[in-house]
């Protein structure tokens, strides 16, 4: 895989994140298996190129996602944890912080 698999992988993984198309995976594990590699490779691979881990890149990802959905739908705090793959809202708001 490349860098840019990795983009292509995610833009897909988070484009158009709705209550009708709620985000399916957000670990380095799910990412690593669309990409038919290890998540130690990934790890490596991102590190060298960003300087951050898959996690610190894909939890990036979520906070844009989720401030994206705050702000242009009316969607509860609730529904937008229930979007973005958490199984509780309170597990959301603390990883928001």
């Amino acid at each position: 895989f490349n860098t840019l698999e990795f983009i292509h992988a995610t833009n897909n993984a988070f484009f158009d994140t709705s209550l009708q198309k709620p985000l399916v995976g957000k670990t380095p594990a799910y990412f690593a298996g669309l990409l038919n590699t290890t998540v130690d490779h990934l790890n490596q691979t991102l590190k060298k190129i960003t300087g951050k881990t898959t996690r610190d890149v894909l939890h990036e990802r979520i906070i844009e996602e989720a401030n994206i959905l705050l702000k242009h739908t009316n969607y509860s705090v609730k529904a937008i944890a229930w979007c973005l793959n958490f199984q509780e809202t309170p597990h959301f708001v603390n990883f928001y912080k």
